[in-house]
């Protein structure tokens, strides 16, 4: 039941991973596009582009510790056994 609990969790994960990186495509697009367009706002949302990306490393960040609290004890354990 843990195991089973922890890898819901990271797909849930997964899942929140998937959609955070679609809006930060389309903003990242969004300031490209603005260097032509208009470079003041730009600057704004490059301004928030940055902040998502530094959530994104956090959330990465914990991602793989789940990761390796969960799979590596599991590999371990049954490259233990054989």
């Amino acid at each position: 039941p843990r195991v089973e609990r922890g890898l819901a969790i990271l797909e849930s994960d997964h899942e929140a991973l998937e959609t955070v990186l679609q809006q930060f495509t389309k903003d990242a697009n969004r300031v490209i596009q603005l260097m032509q367009l208009d470079p003041a706002q730009m600057r704004d949302a490059a301004g928030a582009v940055h902040e998502q990306a530094e959530t994104i490393e956090a959330f990465l960040e914990r991602r793989l510790t789940d990761e390796e609290e969960l799979a590596v004890p599991l590999i371990l354990h049954h490259r233990l056994r054989g």
